[in-house]
């Protein structure tokens, strides 16, 4: 039996397939309100999460009875915050935040805050003024057609 691996092809079809199942959970809530396990909240759990996986680039494979072959080491649960080594039997938990996971677990890279707005700006800015402080030729010469264009008008 060929094993099933999840490549970033395969993301259009998960988000359609995760729309899907939304649209059921959706239905089933309004048709059997009374009702509160609904079938389809853990199909949505575990295809969102292997959605956050293959967004990492990480070569996944599925694993069986819920769970996924990262970088043919690493097992991870699709439904609850578990991962553990192939050939161990300790499982670990990990953050909800699968960046933070994946980072720090699985490509074993320090995990870096993505930068806020205010600081996105602030090295804009600075790349900006250090630009036209320089004052490339491409530049002026791009001005000074505005300009142009502006006194034309």
């Amino acid at each position: 039996m060929e094993a099933d691996y999840y490549t970033r092809e395969d993301l259009t079809g998960l988000k359609l397939e995760l729309n899907e199942q939304r649209k059921k959970k959706r239905k089933f809530d309004k048709d059997y309100p009374d009702h509160h396990k609904n079938p389809h909240d853990k199909v949505i759990s575990r295809t969102r999460k292997l959605i956050g996986l293959l967004e990492h680039n990480l070569n996944i494979e599925d694993y069986g009875m819920g769970t996924v072959l990262i970088n043919s080491r690493f097992v991870v649960s699709l439904l609850n915050n578990k991962w553990r080594v192939k050939g161990k039997n300790v499982w670990y938990d990990h953050k909800h935040d699968l960046t933070h996971f994946v980072c720090n677990y699985i490509l074993k890279e320090d995990f870096v805050q993505p930068p806020t707005p205010e600081q996105e700006l602030d090295y804009f800015d600075a790349k900006l003024r250090d630009l036209i402080r320089r004052r490339p030729a491409w530049l002026v010469k791009e001005l000074k057609d505005i300009m142009n264009e502006r006194t034309d008008v």
